[in-house]
Parts: C-alpha cells; structure tokens; sequence
C-alpha cells in the first residue's frame, strides 16, 4: 500500500518525535534498494523532534523535496531531479555521510549547494563520487568545511586514490566564504578532471596557486597523505600539494575568479616556470616579486579582485595563451603588464587607485573591449594598437590627460567618457593626423561609432561630428550648462542617423536644442533629472519620434509631455507609461 504514496506531506508537528516510515527496515537495505519508490513529493516542516533513521533523500525520481524545522537534520530543498541545496546550522555531527545523505538518490542531481553550515568541516568523498551527473558545486558560508583538520577526520575506508574523479562530471566549483586550506581545496580540485570554471571568493586561508604537474604525483597518492595538518613533510618523496598554503590547479581550467584572498597568489617562482620564456626574455627568480603569474594554457578569463601586489604580470604555460578576458580591481596594483596576453579581447580595470601604467599594449591587437573606471592615477593611454576594438570606456580616470592612438580606432562602435574632466576632445580633433597603413574615407575619428556618451559638451564641434555618418545612439550627462551654445545645436544635426538621444543629470539645462525637430532619424528621446526644463520647444518634437520618456523634471515639463502621447509616440512619466 506504501510503496504506492507519491505525496507525504508533515508540517507543524512539534510533538512528533518518530514516524513509522522513517525507521529502518521499510523497503531499505544495505543495498540501497527504493524506499517508497513511487513517492514524488516529501515536504516535512517544523518538526523540531523528528528523528529520521534512515537517509533522506528518500528517492530519486522526486520532482520536490522540502525539509525543515528538523533540529536533528539540515535543511534540505530540491526540485526535478536537476537541483539539491543543503543549508543551515541544525545537523549535530560535523560531516555528511551516507548515513545522512542518500547520495545513491542523488546520482542524477547536476546542481548541488551547501549553504550556511558553519559546523560542517567534510564531506563523504565516497558519497560524492556516486554524484555522477553533478555540474556545478557551490559552497557559501560553510567556515569550517575542509578546514585545517578536517581530512584527519576522514576514515581509512572514505579515501580514494588521485587517479579516481569523485566527481566525474563537475565543470563549475564556487567557494565563497569559507575556511578551507590549500589542502582541502587540493583534494576536491584533484578529483574534479572535468573542471572549466572555479571561483575563490573570500577564502583568507589560502595563500598560493600553482599549476598541476601531474608527472610529479605518483599515481598511487591517496588523500590519506593529507591527513598531516602540518606545513610540510620531512619526506621529500611526498608530492609538495601537502603544503597547507599551496593549492595545485589543473590544467584545463577555462575560467578563474578570484576575491577576497587577501594573501592568495599565483605561483610564478623559477620552478613553476622552468624552462618557459616569455618574448624571448628568461624568467627572473624572484617570481611574484615582479608580478609573473602562471597560468595554464587553456583559460580563457581571468578575475581578480583585491588583486594584493603591486605588479601583475600573466604569463602562460608553453607561452600560447588563449586568455580572453581579463579584469582586475585592486587598491595595490601600480603596474599591469600585458605582454603575454596576445589573444586577449576584454579587458576591465576598475578601482586600481595605484595604478601608474599598462604595459604592453602594443600586443593587444585582438582586443575589442576596454573598460577603465576609478583608476585616479592613471595618466596616459596607448592605443595604437588596438586597431580592433569596438567598445571603449572611462570612467572617473580623474588624471588621465593623453590618449593616444585614436586615430587608429576604426572599428570603434561604441565610447563611453565621463567624470575624466581633464580630456579635451576639440583639442584631440585638431591634432589628428591619418596614420600610415590606416584606411579611412576621411580624415574624421571614429567612422564606425555608433554610441557615444559623454559629459563634456565640448566633443560636440562641427568637425568631429560630421564624421560620425554611423551614430545612432548619444548620451549627454552631467553637465553644468543652461543650453547648447549655437556651434554645439549645428554640430548635433549634422548627425543624420542619430536614433536615441538623452539628456540626464542637466540640472541647470533650462532649454534643449532648438533643432531637436529636425532630426530625421530620431526615434527616442529621454530626459532624465534635468528639473529646470519647463517645457518642450514650440517647434515641438521630430515626427519621426517613437518613444518620449521623463524621468525627475518638472512637473510643468511632465505635464506638457503626458498630453503628447498617442497611439504613435509612447510616453514615459517616472517610470509609468501613460495611457
């Protein structure tokens, strides 16, 4: 009769302390055959006493399962076989077995998450291993998981040998505050040969990464050798993963991302490095001292927050990267050296207050996207090179006086500056010069630009803007002008494609353009925080005009704008269309 329940369902019974079906015996054994096969759907909830004997969950084909409230057990959710999230403080021993964990009900799972378990400190490898399906592993919050002295709790039966994967299929692990050591996350990358992507976020314990060589780990290795919890060993012929600070990574890791590890590196001393030159140039033995990071071959992106030295030099194995993107934030960083980076195509910048050069940039050649932003001592940028980029954008570069190379920009669609009040773009305009080996059908910047937003009115001059044949969209922002002067409203309807035009943060604007309705092309129209504006042209507005929107003006400007709309222009008031 049992074997056919496909809903159970036990909420608020504080009283209740055993529940037949979940004591041992019914249709469970050692060998794990289905117990309650045909159920679907278990939710038991705030029942602080229930004592469940056996390990749950109690299927494998169950499209939702919800406990907790159990004092005796964490918290458990899970839905269509795909997903599997364990979390709090409630389970009263330190590891989850398959005494716990019904991990055999699990093998099809692909998504797992162990959140908020501060207790925990490890995890049945040999419960892990009949994960077969399992994708992505995210752990958060679990401070003592794999910690210091959590494989000296392990047991001699739960050991499994280097060349077994406990985890055949992961492709993505992410550690986010969490107390693990070099040697916990050793042994889970060690066991992970299908890995692309790992995140490292806030793991303070962990104090070095160094690629995999597996030619120097003897295939016989077991985890036991992990259960020293000191710095070292005195047998040489024990492999130098044991180090509790020094994390080894593999090889065919695509994606790294790195944050608050404030004392973590990248392995780039003589004997990671042997036998590798970098352009020709032998590798110094200081290593780290001079910002050389070793990473493998095959990654492809690269993040780094609070990045902790002061030089960052990546490098690659067999010198043939395929990194495309890189993105830094650190308060340390002085100098980005970028010579090795030689397929890269995105690289970010942001918050390097220190931060004096980028060097080597001439060999980025493939790169289509840079982003700056909140680098305040960063003065002068080279981009001569970069004669494939697409999208450039600065951000509060408050000392950065020289760009150079723009000319050679002429694939650039899309350019973003603001808050870098120092760049004079007229000035710019008037010093270009055609570059030899540049094709271009005039001597104007940009001839591909298609968005452009800016604070500084000044880069609307006759001669720049009858250049860009190519612009749809332009973004005015923060500024302190009460009007466009005659030469900027000429130089704006030289910009026949234009298709989207805002004004935001114009506080003293009182007037837009007089020309606005001439536009031919303009579809969109936002005015966003411009509250001295009392009201629209009396030339009114381009027919071609498609979308209006208002966004903290005047009342007397919203007002005027609510009578405008029409089956044929949409208008747009604080967020609510009007009807």
């Amino acid at each position: 009769m049992m074997s056919s329940l496909r809903v159970l369902e036990i909420k608020s019974c504080p009283a209740l302390e055993v529940f037949d079906l979940f004591q041992k015996g019914h249709n469970y054994t050692t060998e794990h055959k289905p117990w309650l096969p045909s159920l679907r759907k278990l939710i038991i909830c705030d029942c602080p006493h229930l004592q469940p004997q056996i390990p749950l969950p109690p299927s494998a084909t169950f499209s939702e399962l919800l406990i907790s409230g159990v004092s005796t057990i964490m918290t458990m959710e899970g839905s269509s076989m795909e997903n599997f999230k364990i979390s709090g403080d409630t389970l009263l021993r330190d590891t989850v077995d398959d005494k716990i964990l019904a991990f055999h009900n699990l093998k099809d799972i692909k998504y797992l998450e162990i959140l908020w378990c501060k207790n925990l400190t490890s995890i049945s490898f040999k419960g892990l291993s009949q994960l077969i399906s399992l994708k992505s592993l995210k752990i958060e919050y679990c401070t003592e998981l794999f910690s210091l002295d959590f494989v000296a709790e392990h047991t001699h039966e739960d050991m499994i040998t280097v060349k077994d994967a406990a985890l055949p299929s992961l492709e993505s692990l992410y550690i986010k505050e969490c107390g693990m050591t070099g040697k916990g996350l050793s042994l889970m990358l060690r066991h992970s040969s299908t890995l692309k992507e790992l995140d490292l976020i806030g793991c303070p314990q962990l104090k070095q990464l160094k690629i995999e060589e597996e030619e120097k780990v003897p295939a016989s290795w077991t985890s036991r050798y992990l259960c020293d919890a000191s710095s070292g060993y005195a047998d040489d012929t024990r492999p130098s993963i044991a180090v509790d600070e020094l994390v080894h990574i593999p090889l065919n890791l695509r994606k790294i991302t790195i944050g608050g590890c404030p004392h973590l590196i990248f392995d780039g001393s003589r004997e990671g490095l042997a036998g590798i030159t970098i352009l020709g140039e032998e590798v110094e033995e200081e290593g780290q001292e001079n910002g050389r990071c070793l990473l493998p071959q095959s990654l492809e992106q690269l993040v780094w927050y609070d990045y902790s030295q002061k030089t960052l030099r990546p490098c690659f194995v067999g010198n043939l990267p395929c990194l495309k993107k890189l993105e830094v934030n650190s308060g340390s960083l002085e100098y980005l050296q970028l010579d090795s980076c030689t397929a890269l195509e995105d690289l970010e910048i942001r918050l390097c207050e220190q931060l004096v050069a980028l060097q080597g940039m001439q060999s980025l050649g493939t790169l289509r996207s840079l982003v700056l932003c909140k680098n305040s001592r960063f003065e002068s940028l080279q981009l001569h090179s970069c004669t494939a980029l697409e999208c450039l954008e600065i951000h509060q570069c408050r000392s950065l006086v020289s760009l150079e190379g723009l000319q050679s920009l002429v694939n650039l669609k899309h350019l973003i500056i603001v808050k870098s009040p120092t760049l004079d773009y007229f000035s710019i305009m008037e010093s270009y010069e055609p570059v030899e080996g540049i094709s271009s059908h005039s001597c104007e910047l940009f001839p591909a630009l298609e968005s452009l937003e800016t604070d500084n009115l000044s880069t609307l001059n006759m001669s720049f803007c009858k250049g860009l044949t190519c612009l749809r969209s332009l973004r005015l922002t923060h500024s302190d002008a009460t009007r466009l002067t005659d030469e900027q409203e000429k130089a704006l309807l030289l910009l026949g494609s234009l298709q989207e035009l805002q004004f935001k943060h114009f506080w003293h604007l009182v007037y837009l353009p007089t020309g606005l309705r001439s536009l031919p092309s303009l579809k969109s129209l936002e005015i966003i925080f411009c509250n001295s504006i009392s009201g629209l042209l009396k030339e009114g507005l381009p027919p071609s005009l498609e979308k209006l929107e208002i966004y903290n003006c005047s009342a007397e400007l919203s007002e005027g704008c609510r009578l405008l709309a029409t089956n044929k222009l949409e208008v747009e008031i604080d967020g609510d269309y009007v009807d």
